[in-house]
């Protein structure tokens, strides 16, 4: 993962980096990120190997985070160092339980959670218990934009956020 990131870098400094790109570089933890990566909004890990969260600096601006297709199975809690979270992905990781998405509740930007392929899925309830009050989520609906599967069936969770100044006055849900 080190190369990689020295690779994406471009002789760049890690604070002027927004995106990072890190797919299907080998590593069971993250190693090479650093604090550095202060202005790094969207970082992307498909299909690492990553079986632990473990080294995930704390990224003030990290915004979107794909982790989808990994071997994650708890310790969710390292993603409170990156507390503006909107959208994270988690689909096709060995998430099997509701108590390991315990840590996201305190994640208060997040929007968004792809929770696909995750065993934990297979449970009919799951949606309504992810977030902390039933009332504040939604089911990912037919034809949202990467949030249903190929038969259009909901792929994960949306959590509702109080009107604001980017909806309408019939106050429509603020798309991350």
């Amino acid at each position: 993962m080190d190369k990689r990131i020295e690779l994406e870098l471009r002789g760049r400094d890690p604070s002027e980096v927004t995106e990072l790109n890190l797919d299907n570089c080998r590593a069971t933890a993250v190693s090479g990120l650093t604090e550095d990566f202060r202005s790094l909004e969207t970082l992307s890990m498909i299909n690492v190997g990553l079986t632990s969260l473990k080294g995930l600096p704390p990224l003030p601006s990290l915004q979107r985070l794909d982790l989808s297709e990994n071997r994650i199975s708890g310790n969710l809690d390292q993603l409170l160092c990156c507390p503006h979270i909107e959208y994270l992905n988690l689909a096709g990781n060995k998430i099997t339980a509701l108590e390991v998405l315990e840590p996201l509740k305190k994640l208060k930007e997040l929007r968004s959670l792809d929770l696909f392929g995750c065993e934990l899925t297979t449970s009919d309830d799951y949606r309504k218990n992810v977030f902390e009050d039933e009332d504040e989520t939604e089911d990912f609906a037919p034809g949202d934009d990467e949030e249903t599967d190929e038969a259009g069936s909901p792929r994960g969770v949306k959590r509702k956020h109080e009107k604001d100044d980017d909806e309408d006055d019939e106050g429509a849900k603020r798309e991350a």
